[in-house]
């Protein structure tokens, strides 16, 4: 019996099916950098590295006797793509920066509608489309106008050559 413990034999072939699709796309992306001979070599390596970070969060350590190295990114396609993802937040910004003056644009639209109307005065469709009606009132303006002092002041600070 206890000849048959030591003999136990584990199985080390497996069928794997992965149903993410964003999982499966990164390991092919990974498999396309060319630094593993295969799909099988990058599965190894992925399933040594998050086995270790499971026994972790088990409070234990795992060593193994193959060390699991995750080869290194160049330094170039690393700024590239830091870069990439820093336009991306460009663009997003002037997005929401286009959006946040129409959004204020309607509020002061309504704001000015909803005045006129409690002080009695007439108000049309084509005074509203003409965009009379989307002026900040004074106090408004004056805190807007803050912020964007303030902002420009935070940019050119950062834009001064050092």
């Amino acid at each position: 019996m206890e000849e048959n413990k030591q003999s136990k034999k584990f199985k080390n072939s497996f069928h794997l099916r992965i149903y993410d699709a964003e999982l499966l796309k990164s390991l092919n992306e990974l498999f396309g950098t060319g630094k593993y001979e295969s799909m099988n070599e990058l599965l190894n390596c992925a399933l040594g590295v998050g086995v270790e970070k499971i026994y972790l969060e088990f409070g234990k350590r795992k060593l193994f006797t193959q060390a699991r190295e995750i080869p290194e990114v160049p330094e170039g396609k690393r700024l590239e793509k830091i870069e990439v993802k820093l336009e991306k937040q460009r663009i997003m910004q002037e997005d929401m920066f286009i959006l946040m003056n129409s959004i204020e644009a309607i509020v002061a639209s309504i704001l000015n509608v909803q005045r006129a109307e409690v002080n009695g005065e007439a108000v049309s469709g084509e005074l509203i489309d003409s965009g009379v009606m989307a002026k900040l009132p004074p106090a408004y303006l004056e805190i807007k106008d803050n912020l964007v002092a303030r902002f420009n002041r935070k940019l050119a600070k950062e834009q001064k050559p050092e």
